[in-house]
């Protein structure tokens, strides 16, 4: 079996090391430098245990309120097309209390079994450094 990771940000090395793990043939395709993506943005780190999901309750009406706003984290563009509605419309309908804490328990439960592989994985980081 031969598999393709696209992106050499966490994931991707991440998944690739854990299919090489298994004996399985890895190529990983990077459009720019490693980790140069969404892992830069988060300094390379997965915390699972400090994610939590975006569509919580409220969220759609801040973000609707700071698209405009000139120092906003959250932009917009100059006109919503067919496809941001539907995706704005998608997330409202998500954003209920319940979606968000059946959300939030898999979340937890993500960050219980992470830790054990984050160890695996340190007790492996000589094979890094040498």
């Amino acid at each position: 079996m031969h598999v393709a990771v696209i992106g050499a940000g966490v994931v991707g090395l991440s998944t690739a090391w854990y299919l090489n793990e298994r004996n399985i043939k890895v190529t990983i395709f990077e459009k720019n430098e490693v980790g140069s993506g969404a892992s830069r943005g988060n300094a390379g780190q997965v915390i699972p245990s400090k994610a939590v999901p975006l569509a919580e309750p409220g969220n759609l009406r801040v973000a609707l309120s700071s698209f405009y706003k000139k120092n906003s984290p959250i932009t917009a563009p100059k006109t919503f097309n067919r496809q941001l509605i539907s995706f704005l419309l998608s997330f409202g309908k998500n954003s209920t209390t319940k979606k968000f804490i059946s959300s939030t328990k898999e979340m937890m439960s993500l960050s219980v079994n992470a830790m054990s592989e984050y160890e695996y994985l340190e007790s492996k980081m000589y094979l890094l450094r040498e």
